[in-house]
């Protein structure tokens, strides 16, 4: 996934059970907000109806693509379907904090963690 800007980010998904592990790696902006939203969303297409965002390797989010995880987990929610973002640096949990969007994600430090709530529990 190339940015209009030049900039790479990078992506992966893997199946575990009936999990979609959407995993990223560079920068999370304006230039790729759409196309990280169409992959996102193209798993829920396909079925996925627990999804967990691993972020451990973005080195940078900005207003819009924060923008595009909310309206993806209100989207989720709704079709009682589960989200969970895991694997988040220091700077992005800083973010988080900030806006407060903390509150509002489920988020886990490891992705691992993730994997185990959705396994062991009726999420």
């Amino acid at each position: 996934m190339q940015d209009g800007a030049g900039g790479k980010l990078k992506s992966q998904v893997e199946y575990i059970n009936d999990i979609a592990v959407i995993r990223f790696a560079g920068e999370l902006t304006i230039h790729n907000a759409h196309k990280v939203r169409a992959l996102i969303e193209g798993e829920i297409i396909k079925g996925y109806r627990k999804i967990i965002i691993e972020l451990e390797q973005v080195t940078y989010m900005d207003s819009t693509a924060l923008g595009m995880l909310v309206a993806i987990y209100k989207t989720i929610r709704n079709d009682n379907q589960k989200l969970f973002i895991a694997g988040v640096n220091e700077n992005l949990r800083r973010l988080l904090t900030l806006t407060r969007l903390n509150t509002f994600f489920v988020v886990y430090d490891t992705c691992q963690e993730a994997i185990e709530k959705f396994i062991s529990s009726e999420v």
